[in-house]
């Protein structure tokens, strides 16, 4: 995803990509295909796993606050 974004010099000023905010921003940022599709077919990957892995959320919440890529708080 990062690097979709990165490909079309866009920045990413928010913290949480996949978050309420970051959704929002790739929805305004209008990419060319087949990069939309891929930003897509991403976020919905992340919903079908997350919603097939609640369990494992809360195995890493000690680690949410020092580490950028855990998505469980």
């Amino acid at each position: 995803m990062h690097a979709v974004l990165l490909a079309h010099g866009k920045p990413c000023p928010v913290f949480d990509l996949f978050g309420v905010a970051g959704r929002e921003l790739l929805e305004r940022l209008a990419l060319p295909e087949p990069w939309a599709g891929t930003v897509t077919a991403s976020l919905q990957l992340i919903d079908q796993l997350d919603q097939r892995s609640p369990a494992a959320r809360p195995s890493c919440a000690g680690s949410a606050p020092t580490t950028a890529t855990c998505r469980c708080c």
